[in-house]
């Protein structure tokens, strides 16, 4: 029986109460962006004809309309929200620039480009992807595009979820698609028909992932999310604790089902789809396995593991037995072709009646045969994206159902293995018990000889082999959570190829903790020695204005472990800023070599060699920034304190208007940490900065402050960091001023012991601990000092880690490398 329609404008409490209201995508120009070779980086399978896709979308559209359910665009909402809000579109402009990946010299004419476009045009355009082309740019890197093209925005399943009265906006698996979650974001924050009237129990900006293929809204009671390739426990988690803090909502269980972490089973939604009051489509590969998952239970009271067979547990979840209809049936031929085709991925528009695509005919016979009410929509087209209807719409609005008995007789579910043999599929007998994983290997490799035929291609072998290798079988407790600390084998690439590495500013958070994932994987290739060269045959010039220990060492030792090849270019070695400019110098070489270092005073100088070189320039330290150090600085911080550092407290001492001060700022800023300056005022940084600074910290949770209390300012610290008194370059009278100054800011067992008991210490090298250089001695000597910015007992402790900061400059910068010219 329904109930009346909520006056909420999300209103989903089922999988199958009749549809009111749905938002879609049609497609456009994103699809005709598509090249075979952006098609793994963009995760699409396959190219769409444009006119045909948008023809058998337009019949899913009517479909759905002819079926009493408003239809609504995200294209349009987005248009329609900056038309109500005026006042915003420069806001949601400057947004997604900065999560585009532009490089730094093209985003003023985007900007400009989008800015003279009526807002839907402007929308369209920034889900299509922009070419150069259209920008009149020409530059010598082939990539042809300033923007990439979304084309997963067709399956609006997955970027948010209605849930309840409420909503989750999500965390992407892959960068290239996190995008697409800001049109949704912003819709339901600022359309006037959701704005202050939807709760959010996910945010795009948490740190796990979670997509919207995995959950499932099972009834009033329950949601069930499957833990998959791209959803992670911890969002889960995170998910179920808002959604049982809102005393408004009625869910009391969130199942979760761990699932084999392959393509295959990207989604939960690819492995089994509720259709009807008790009635499910399912993969064909996993019904003989229903015994084998690992199943989670989370409540009010916490998180308990499930041992119990899926469809017995599907059974008690929906308060009575379940029936099971297997995608392709007994015919192993078609099972894996409609699988493939999405053939378990049907949108239900009321109870037992579904809306699936007309070239899964074995499937849909199979599902009227259990009495489903199937309508068919064209798909040769649409098909090729590996998404079917379900994937390709997300409900506002469902009419209540009661498909939840509250009084369930207990032994018809208890009864419900015995029966199997009766559901549509036929594939149970009654007999299969849970099995140690060696077992379940066994089976599955019984299975693939025997049931599994159609699977031959080389893409589903591999697809068998990782389910072998996940979730189903592996029952032992061992389970690790898909994520980059347990999964550095398997990194989830975004495409920085062509870009310059300037300045921390001109990075997004995801592609700074891509670079650090990147290095700790070439670091613990390397220590294995199974490193992979990417930059075979390189060449690489580096231009040393100052000179340098670590960062030459860095770029000269990575480049050869690569495969690349260097010059060597001195303060005395070239005409560069003598007899020759910058830019000149930056032609010149950008016709010999495939990337430039440079390392000296001014700022600018490395802007103009980018400007103007045309391949990716590299910053080995200017004057006002020092980005590749802070990548070695935070790899070490992941690496001794925690792997995610949002949060952690990183205190620096010192001037910290110098490169180093400026470059922790911002990399703090960027990656959520709580960052404190502890300096006398004077030297702290331009009030600009810091203002850009805390402006980015508004969106990551980043904290950024200063404080002349240096005690005060150690206090739950959990890295101590300084740099010398007195920067490269500047002039031997500065030194007296400053130690007057910076005296008090020394780090030393005092300030050590304020920081929290397992907090290290980090320095960027070199260090005046002691007086065993020239320099130490004689500035020492002269101002009868034994140590500068910190005593040798800290230095030489347990705390102190800068070795390893010293060593992760390699690491890092190598990763630097291979992201923007390797061939990942």
């Amino acid at each position: 029986m329904s109930k009346p329609i909520s006056t909420n404008p999300i209103s989903v409490f089922s999988e199958i109460g009749k549809l009111k209201s749905v938002l879609i995508h049609r497609p456009g120009d994103e699809v005709e962006n598509l090249t075979p070779d952006l098609l793994e980086e963009l995760l699409f399978d396959d190219i769409p004809f444009k006119e045909v896709a948008i023809r058998e979308h337009n019949a899913f559209a009517e479909t759905l309309k002819n079926n009493g359910v408003e239809v609504f665009y995200i294209e349009e909402l987005v248009a329609k929200t900056l038309d109500e809000n005026k006042d915003l579109r420069d806001g949601f402009i400057d947004k997604f620039i900065s999560e585009a990946n532009i490089k730094p010299e093209y985003k003023a004419k985007y900007r400009s480009f989008l800015v003279e476009k009526p807002n839907l045009e402007m929308v369209k355009h920034m889900i299509a992807g922009t070419k150069k082309i259209e920008l009149s740019i020409k530059d010598q890197d082939p990539y042809p595009f300033i923007t990439n093209p979304l084309p997963n925005i067709l399956f609006q399943r997955d970027p948010f979820a209605s849930i309840g009265h409420g909503a989750t906006v999500h965390k992407m698996w892959a960068v290239t698609r996190n995008r697409e979650t800001l049109f949704a974001d912003f819709v339901l924050r600022n359309n006037m028909m959701f704005k202050n009237k939807v709760k959010f129990y996910y945010e795009r900006t948490d740190k796990a992932h979670i997509e919207g293929g995995d959950i499932m809204v099972l009834n009033k009671k329950t949601l069930v999310v499957g833990m998959s390739q791209r959803t992670e426990m911890e969002a889960i988690e995170l998910l179920a604790k808002r959604l049982f803090e809102d005393s408004d909502a009625s869910f009391t269980h969130v199942a979760v089902i761990d699932l084999p972490k392959a393509r295959a089973f990207m989604h939960l939604d690819t492995v089994f789809t509720n259709i009807d009051y008790s009635t499910f489509i399912v993969h064909p590969l996993i019904f003989n396995y229903l015994d084998k998952f690992n199943l989670w239970e989370i409540t009010k009271e916490g998180k308990k593991k499930v041992d119990k067979n899926l469809q017995v547990y599907l059974s008690e979840l929906v308060g009575q037995k379940v029936t099971l209809i297997k995608c392709g049936g007994e015919d192993e031929i078609a099972a894996g072709r409609e699988q493939w085709n999405d053939g378990t991925n049907c949108v239900v528009v009321e109870p037992g009646k579904v809306i699936a695509y007309e070239r899964n005919h074995v499937t849909i016979d199979l599902l009227k045969k259990a009495g489903v009410t199937v309508l068919t929509i064209p798909s040769s087209e649409l098909s090729r994206g590996r998404g079917g209807p379900r994937c390709m719409s997300m409900p506002f609005i469902r009419e209540e159902v009661d498909n939840y008995k509250e009084e369930i007789k207990k032994e018809e579910v208890n009864n419900n293995k015995q029966d199997f043999k009766n559901s549509a599929s036929g594939n149970y007998n009654g007999q299969m018990k849970r099995e140690g994983s060696d077992n379940f290997k066994s089976d599955l490799k019984k299975e693939e000889s025997n049931n599994y035929k159609a699977f031959k291609s080389e893409k589903n072998e591999n697809d068998m082999q990782d389910f072998k290798k996940s979730s189903a079988g592996n029952y032992n407790g061992q389970m690790k959570r898909e994520g980059s600390d347990n999964n550095k084998g398997d990194l989830k690439k975004v495409n920085l190829k062509g870009r310059h590495f300037l300045t921390l500013l001109d990075f997004t958070p995801e592609e700074i903790n891509y670079l650090l994932e990147l290095a700790l994987k070439l670091k613990n290739d390397k220590k294995a020695k199974k490193e992979q060269q990417y930059m075979a045959k390189k060449n690489f010039a580096l231009i040393f204005e100052k000179t340098s220990t670590r960062t030459r060492s860095a770029f000269e030792v990575g480049a050869y472990d690569q495969g690349a090849h260097v010059t060597y270019i001195g303060s005395t070695g070239s005409q560069i800023g003598v007899k020759e400019t910058f830019a000149d110098t930056a032609r010149v070489l950008g016709r010999m070599y495939d990337g430039i270092e440079f390392r000296g005073s001014k700022h600018t100088d490395v802007e103009v060699l980018a400007k103007y070189a045309g391949v990716p320039v590299w910053n080995g330290l200017t004057d006002e920034y020092h980005p590749t150090q802070i990548l070695a600085d935070f790899l070490t911080i992941k690496e001794h304190i925690n792997n995610d550092l949002k949060g952690l407290k990183l205190v620096f001492y010192g001037d910290t208007r110098n490169n180093m001060g400026n470059s922790l700022m911002i990399g703090s800023a960027k990656m959520g940490l709580h960052f404190v300056g502890s300096a006398p005022k004077d030297l702290w940084p331009k009030e600009e900065l810091i203002k850009k600074c805390q402006e980015i910290a508004k969106s990551t949770g980043a904290v950024i402050e200063f404080s002349e209390d240096p005690i005060a300012a150690a206090k739950d610290a959990d890295a101590i960091y300084t740099d010398v008194w007195v920067s490269m370059g500047e002039p031997e009278e500065v030194w007296a001023k400053r130690i007057e100054l910076l005296g008090p800011y020394q780090v030393n067992k005092k300030v050590m012991a304020a920081a929290k008991p397992g907090a290290i210490f980090l320095h960027c090298l070199p260090a005046y601990h002691n007086k065993e250089t020239k320099v130490g001695k004689e500035m020492g000597d002269k101002f009868n000092r034994n140590e500068f910015e910190v005593t040798d007992e800290v230095f030489e402790s347990q705390q102190s880690k800068v070795f390893d900061e010293a060593e992760n400059r390699l690491h890092t910068i190598k990763a630097v490398m291979v992201a923007t010219v390797g061939d990942l």
